[in-house]
């Protein structure tokens, strides 16, 4: 028995939090005023060859043109989904300050989408999501949806994902095996 509570409380000890090599921007910030509206969301997600997977989509209109905080250098873009196809890469100035890295439609036969998927860089450029990010820019994203009336320009920056739900499922086990065990032996 005694091994059995060693053994459980050494994983609880090892249930760290993992985090999920992911993160989320949510565009609330329009025109440079911050408020309870949401343009859109952004999404950045390593893949396992060492790319990132991004995903943005808006509430407000056509993606016209987006921009992360690189550093100085674009990276590339490539795997747009069906609907990006007409997308470049391209580096951003905007009010909201420099973003290094981006996309701008360029397809004048057919409207943008309001939903885009892409791989970010080339196999092996990336450990870390974060690595994209180091620009001088205050915001790490940055939004143009095409509006019909007044020109929208987003901005959002990036959290973290949360833990992955099943390390607190065991972080949470290992709670309750100690506990069960303390327990037994005071009595």
């Amino acid at each position: 028995m005694k091994d059995f509570r060693l053994v459980l409380l050494g994983m609880l000890l090892n249930a760290v939090p993992v985090h999920a090599d992911s993160l989320v921007g949510v565009f609330d910030v329009i025109n440079g005023v911050s408020g309870g509206t949401v343009g859109g969301q952004v999404s950045f997600a390593l893949n396992g060859d060492g790319t990132i997977a991004a995903s943005l989509s808006s509430n407000f209109g056509e993606i016209v043109g987006f921009g992360y905080n690189s550093p100085s250098y674009r990276y590339t873009g490539s795997q747009f989904s069906q609907e990006g196809e007409g997308y470049i890469t391209t580096a951003w100035a905007t009010g909201y300050g420099n973003f290094g890295s981006g996309i701008y439609w360029t397809n004048q036969n057919r409207l943008p989408p309001t939903a885009v998927n892409w791989i970010i860089g080339n196999p092996g450029e990336f450990t870390s999501v974060w690595q994209a990010f180091g620009g001088s820019a205050p915001y790490d994203f940055y939004l143009l949806p095409k509006t019909s009336n007044v020109p929208q320009e987003w901005a959002a920056n990036a959290v973290a994902s949360v833990p992955e739900a099943d390390t607190f499922g065991l972080m949470l086990f290992g709670l309750v095996m100690v506990g069960v065990a303390a327990r037994r032996r005071a009595a």
